[in-house]
């Protein structure tokens, strides 16, 4: 019921994932969804411990990379454009894996001042998506309190 409120109400959302996660304090997609709502709602700095203990209870889970890119979202909302990358892994491109973590990557890339990374991630990313702008982008992640628009905007994302 969380993942299906999200996108209508965000505090019908939380409240779907808190009643799951009292049924079953071990449901770790329960934990990421009250995590991903946390972040959308603007309360970054709840979400990093709902998300962390989805990492924890399931690292090799196969939604992994999600709960990633939402630990990162949550620290590039709090400003912390280094633990988001170290929170994405190391891969020189997150592209092909998911578009949002290729998204956050630039974000923090663009942030942190690397520009040829950012670059050409933003490269990879666009030939994959070619008809990506900036509005369409933030109308499938949060603004992460200003700093996605800022981000792709400094990247040179088309608006």
């Amino acid at each position: 019921m969380g993942f299906a409120y999200h996108f209508r109400d965000l505090g019908l959302a939380e409240q779907a994932f808190k009643d799951a996660l009292s049924l079953n304090p071990n449901f770790a997609t329960a934990y990421f969804g009250l995590a991903m709502t946390l972040v959308t709602a603007n309360r970054a700095a709840e979400a990093i411990e709902p998300i962390t203990t989805a990492i924890q209870l399931s690292p090799r889970d196969p939604l992994i990379i999600l709960y990633r890119g939402i630990l990162a979202s949550a620290h590039i909302a709090l400003g912390d454009d280094e633990t988001a990358l170290a929170a994405l892994g190391g891969l020189k491109s997150a592209v092909r894996v998911s578009g949002r973590r290729s998204m956050m990557r630039i974000v923090a890339l663009a942030h942190l001042g690397h520009e040829e990374e950012m670059r050409a991630e933003l490269e990879r990313y666009l030939e994959v998506f070619p008809h990506a702008t900036i509005s369409v982008v933030l109308q499938y992640m949060s603004d992460l309190n200003g700093r996605a628009l800022s981000g792709l905007l400094k990247a040179g994302m088309p608006e």
